[in-house]
């Protein structure tokens, strides 16, 4: 996504720190991008593709992307292609870990107000009382949700397809591992209204389903 567009085009043995180091600076600049989208939420899209703006990249994504060039520049030392790692020389920003916020009582109230009639309001308020982040919550399925026992089991995530914009796909968690939640009383009730809601969906557009 990074690495390939900016340096992909470079000979190896012509790379050097401060190539690496320019390439880095750009990416905390604006490096990155974001959809844009009008007043009303909705994408907004020139030829039938999304519009996106430039945005600085984290300092934490830039680590990683140096992490990766890194070892891929270190192999080809090893191999014999260069001498020396020429990404050795680079200097990263300091990663700074932002203080999490949790909603206070009078920000949870309004937040179940506002999306009191939005069709995810299931799934935004399962993440609200279960802390799940937005890929393992939208890769919840039926299989990982016990209405009996009133547990939720986390094994899986909806994951951007690399380098495909829109595109996306069900992988497992970050460790591989799942975990199982024990979730309130308010959380199983909604879900279960959820489930009796998608099954008269199912049953209403029947073989389109």
């Amino acid at each position: 996504n990074h690495i390939r567009p900016s340096l992909g085009n470079r000979k190896l043995q012509e790379l050097s720190g401060p190539d690496i180091q320019r390439f880095y600076n750009y990416l905390l600049r604006e490096g990155g991008k974001r959809r844009l989208h009008d007043e009303a939420g909705r994408i907004l899209k020139k030829d039938g593709k999304p519009v996106y703006e430039s945005v600085p990249v984290s300092a934490k994504t830039v680590k990683n992307i140096h992490g990766v060039l890194h070892r891929a520049l270190e192999k080809a030392v090893k191999l014999g292609y260069i001498r020396t790692n020429p990404a050795d020389s680079c200097e990263l920003s300091r990663v700074e870990k932002k203080e999490i916020r949790p909603l206070d009582s009078e920000n949870i109230t309004r937040f179940m107000e506002a999306v009191q009639d939005h069709p995810f309001r299931a799934l935004f308020l399962t993440m609200l009382f279960t802390g799940l982040r937005r890929g393992e919550a939208c890769g919840l399925r039926w299989d990982c949700v016990d209405l009996d026992n009133g547990t939720i089991t986390i094994k899986r995530q909806l994951q951007n397809v690399p380098g495909q914009p829109g595109v996306y796909r069900l992988v497992s968690t970050k460790n591989g591992k799942s975990r199982t939640l024990k979730v309130s009383r308010f959380v199983i009730e909604l879900l279960y209204q959820q489930k009796t809601e998608q099954e008269k969906m199912r049953h209403e557009i029947g073989e389109l389903w």
